[in-house]
């Protein structure tokens, strides 16, 4: 709405204000009031200066920020996309190239296939398929033999296993950096707790 149009009614307000408040007979931004007026035209002229008065200040009061608004959003509402975008693509790319190449490089790394001996002569005969592994245990010397599975994650390893004295059991452990040691500790339902190295041989 026009700035002249909002004076107006400002001025138009003030006129009717002070007809309420003094009844007639005064002069106002060359307008002048010659008669009188009773009290109901008093008592309506003084509602409608009120009101008229408020509208013309809420006109000016609101102008301003109607027309800033569009132009404060079409100074920055170009920028900041293609500056998110690219903040937004680079940490996508970080977090998703460490997160799964270190841990396809470690399943292809550790390859348990083959054959393995602990401390106490026992030979393991080992085969890998992905992170699941089977092997197959026996000792010459005592006789026992043992069979059993287990998962890598990385370098740590799990294992589920049963022998022929018979027993079960189960192990978990770690392999070496250079992946031909494997070590563990196990509970066994007939030998109880213990640990041990296993080392690659062939």
């Amino acid at each position: 709405m026009p700035a002249s149009l909002s004076i107006a009614i400002f001025i138009f307000g003030a006129v009717l204000l002070l007809i309420g408040l003094l009844g007639g007979a005064f002069k106002l931004f060359g307008t002048e009031v010659t008669g009188t007026v009773g009290p109901c035209v008093r008592i309506a002229a003084l509602i409608l200066g009120v009101g008229f008065i408020a509208w013309g200040l809420a006109i000016e009061h609101h102008s301003p920020a109607t027309t800033a608004v569009p132009v404060a959003r079409a100074e920055t509402s170009e920028p900041p996309t293609p500056r998110g975008t690219a903040l937004a693509a680079e940490p996508a790319a970080t977090r998703t190239m460490p997160a799964t190449a270190p841990l396809e490089s470690a399943m292809e790394a550790f390859n348990l296939t083959g054959m393995w001996r602990d401390e106490t002569g026992t030979v393991y005969q080992v085969s890998q398929h992905g992170s699941v592994f089977e092997f197959q245990a026996s000792n010459a010397l005592t006789g026992a033999r043992a069979e059993g599975t287990g998962r890598l994650q990385g370098r740590n390893w799990t294992s589920d296993f049963r022998t022929n004295i018979p027993s079960t059991g189960t192990g978990s452990g770690m392999i070496s950096q250079d992946g031909n040691q494997m070590m563990g500790s196990y509970r066994d339902t007939s030998y109880g707790s213990y640990s041990h190295t296993i080392a690659r041989i062939q």
